[in-house]
């Protein structure tokens, strides 16, 4: 069907990268934060989880993906999953405009919640008592929105410089912790209490970055000295054009970079 005059025109005028449409502009280095991967065993009831929490299912093909302000959810099935406590990325946290109004709405969808020590704190479960950190912000813009991933290494300057180098983030302090700020969302950095195990296999077994350009970004970070985890490739040939590759941090942290991650909506 022969599309209208002006809404061809307005898809010529849109960026050409359609995940960047529905997550933050990249950075410098073409980079914005893009999702968060979760293992569990029974992703329908996970699925169902973050629509209940606020989000929009988007799926991509065979991608079961869930879209919430500045990320998308990701998940996939497996049987044995060891929890989120002793891994590098223990926490992950989303903001809310109004913390009363928000666990009122999580309870009358009959998602399990608890305040947290801290005022303006609160933790909400998803399937197989995984927490998610929830933080009041009268000041953000959307109701609900992503914050953060908070990372524990026993170098944690060492570790916000290495993301830093590779993926373009912004060192800024969120209270007292040192972060990065990247278009979507922030990482924050920690001492590690205790030996902590890389992400594969744990409940968030890892998360990523959307980045423009990934194949050649991928060859840059290899001529630079990263190690390259698993190589670019295209998930689906002939089906989609998503692209993926995967880099580990110094300290276990499996990341994803991804490109065209969010559906194709022309």
């Amino acid at each position: 069907m022969k599309l209208p005059s002006l809404f061809a025109v307005l898809l010529a005028l849109a960026p050409s990268h359609a995940a960047f449409a529905q997550l933050a502009p990249p950075n410098a280095k073409g980079v914005a934060f893009g999702h968060l991967h979760f293992s569990t065993q029974d992703p329908a009831a996970f699925r169902n989880f973050w629509v209940a929490f606020g989000g929009t299912s988007t799926p991509n093909l065979d991608l079961d993906l869930v879209q919430l302000p500045g990320v998308y959810l990701v998940t996939f099935q497996r049987d044995q999953i060891a929890p989120m406590d002793d891994e590098t990325t223990p926490i992950v946290t989303f903001k809310v405009r109004n913390l009363s109004e928000s666990i009122a709405n999580w309870i009358g969808r009959s998602l399990v919640v608890e305040r947290g020590a801290m005022p303006g704190q609160a933790y909400v479960y998803a399937p197989g008592a995984t927490r998610i950190e929830i933080l009041e912000d009268k000041s953000i813009a959307a109701p609900l929105q992503f914050y953060r991933v908070h990372l524990v290494t026993p170098a944690p300057k060492d570790t916000q410089a290495w993301y830093a180098k590779v993926f373009g983030g912004k060192p800024v302090k969120q209270g007292t912790l040192d972060a990065l700020e990247f278009p979507g969302g922030y990482v924050t950095f920690g001492l590690a209490k205790a030996p902590v195990q890389p992400t594969r296999g744990h409940r968030l077994d890892h998360w990523g970055f959307e980045v423009q350009h990934l194949e050649a970004f991928m060859k840059n970070l290899e001529a630079s000295g990263i190690a390259i985890d698993r190589p670019y490739r295209v998930r689906r040939p002939g089906e989609a054009r998503t692209a993926l590759g995967y880099v580990v941090d110094p300290w276990g942290t499996a990341i994803e970079m991804t490109e065209y991650l969010a559906p194709d909506t022309h």
